[in-house]
């Protein structure tokens, strides 16, 4: 469905292609995860899906279609300046970690550079502006502004770097272990997603809590969500805030 309103727009969507804020760098940001071409396709998908696929509308036939194309087009150049936006800001945050971690003064932290390498492998990758829905995106700037946070911290206290890092090892190894047997497909497919988002949270309470979170998570919810992705009952144990 989303291709066929990004085929009924295609003046729209052409426009976008040439004049997208910020592609350029973005496409540089990208060149380690994929090319221009994928980048841009996936930004295309994610203004479409904002766009023309709200929740609350139902598309049962080509009246309800038309209706949804209308009322749209006019809203998308807005939408993708939005969009655009914010992934500019989580690209640009994530190629400034990366280059952070390649610096000298943490060659010597090499577990905590491999454990923050496996979280960025799983937050930003091929593909993830399609896999993750916009609201949930809109949380990456404050989980990679608490990455940076801790690696500012680091020197400073170590000791105290590894005993956070202690708290959330498990619960991580967890989540690898979940998506490496491929509970990341079918029926635990949300609850994990939303034990994603708890982890992510909790690096920010451990980490970099002057940041805030949008939802109290302790090891006993993490508990929770693990029993309810393990029984295979999708029900979220909280609320995440905007």
């Amino acid at each position: 469905l989303n291709r066929l309103f990004r085929i009924a727009a295609k003046k729209e969507f052409k426009y976008l292609e040439k004049n997208l804020p910020h592609l350029n760098k973005m496409t540089l940001y990208y060149a380690s995860i994929g090319n221009r071409e994928s980048l841009l396709d996936n930004l295309l998908y994610l203004v479409s899906a904002e766009v023309f696929l709200d929740k609350e509308r139902v598309i049962r036939k080509r009246t309800d279609f038309n209706a949804a194309l209308e009322s749209g087009k006019s809203r998308l150049v807005s939408v993708a300046n939005d969009i655009a936006k914010l992934i500019f800001n989580i690209l640009h945050k994530y190629h400034c970690i990366i280059s952070n971690l390649n610096k000298p003064e943490y060659q010597s932290f090499e577990d905590v550079t491999e454990e923050i390498e496996s979280q960025l492998y799983h937050l930003v990758y091929a593909g993830f502006l399609e896999e993750i829905a916009l609201a949930d995106l809109r949380h990456y700037p404050r989980y990679l502004n608490a990455i940076s946070r801790r690696l500012e911290k680091l020197s400073l206290s170590p000791a105290k770097d590894r005993i956070l890092a202690e708290k959330i090892a498990p619960f991580w190894n967890f989540y690898l272990d979940s998506v490496e047997s491929g509970a990341w497909d079918g029926i635990n497919d949300k609850p994990l997603q939303q034990y994603k988002r708890m982890l992510e949270e909790y690096r920010v309470s451990l980490f970099a809590q002057e940041l805030g979170t949008a939802i109290s998570v302790s090891p006993v919810k993490l508990n929770k969500q693990i029993e309810i992705i393990r029984s295979g009952n999708p029900v979220f144990t909280g609320k995440f805030n905007a």
